[in-house]
């Protein structure tokens, strides 16, 4: 009996490393395919990759738990790129919509990669003649950079320009307008009256109100 009950305890850990090695093989296979540009086949890899490591890791263990998502994440990312330069809008649009999705499970909703990645949707959106989706997750961005970093930080500025054209886009010429002299404003404080980061946005809210008024 005690002989058996040995035999088990050697028994469970060789099976253990056995299923780590099996993860491993999936999760470098991956790798492989990522670099061939065989993204589908790679997410296959990394999902059968993922289910062995929830089996051997904890939550808490996030580097290990979360590294095949990750890597989905990225191969999501290449899919709507390639579908995007093809002009391919609706396939562009259904990886977009993925990785945002899986950024959020894994990031959470108030980090910077999603709100990065609710920027690469709002574009693809705008590219696809629907600005007015594009506003709503441009806003969403806007929104988690200010938590982040504040309403005087260069990455507040930069996601407010880009909110500014999807207004802009649906005829919102003063929702457009107010939100171009707030990013002007914090443009002006962050780079100086001289830089030309200033005097482009001086230049385009001009040229703005120009057509507004037109």
């Amino acid at each position: 009996m005690k002989k058996m009950i040995a035999i088990l305890m050697i028994m469970i850990p060789l099976a253990a490393l056995s299923q780590a090695k099996k993860s491993d093989a999936f999760y470098y296979k991956g790798f492989e395919l990522i670099n061939a540009k065989k993204y589908k086949e790679a997410i296959s890899h990394y999902e059968k990759c993922s289910l062995l490591d929830k089996e051997d890791y904890d939550i808490s263990e996030g580097a290990f738990y979360y590294r095949s998502e990750e890597k989905i994440i990225e191969c999501y990312e290449a899919l709507a790129e390639e579908y995007f330069a093809k002009y391919n809008f609706d396939k562009a649009l259904r990886y977009s919509r993925l990785k945002l999705n899986l950024t959020k499970k894994i990031f959470g909703g108030n980090d910077r990669v999603f709100a990065q990645s609710l920027e690469e949707l709002a574009t693809i959106n705008s590219d696809y003649g629907n600005n007015s989706e594009a506003v709503e997750l441009q806003s969403e961005a806007v929104k988690i950079y200010k938590k982040l970093y504040g309403d005087q930080s260069e990455d507040y500025a930069r996601a407010l320009g880009s909110l500014v054209y999807y207004n802009y886009q649906i005829g919102n010429y003063i929702e457009a307008l107010k939100l171009e002299k707030i990013a002007i404003k914090i443009r002006q404080e962050l780079f100086g009256d001289d830089s030309p980061e200033f005097a482009g946005s001086a230049d385009n809210l001009a040229s703005k109100i120009y057509r507004a008024a037109a």
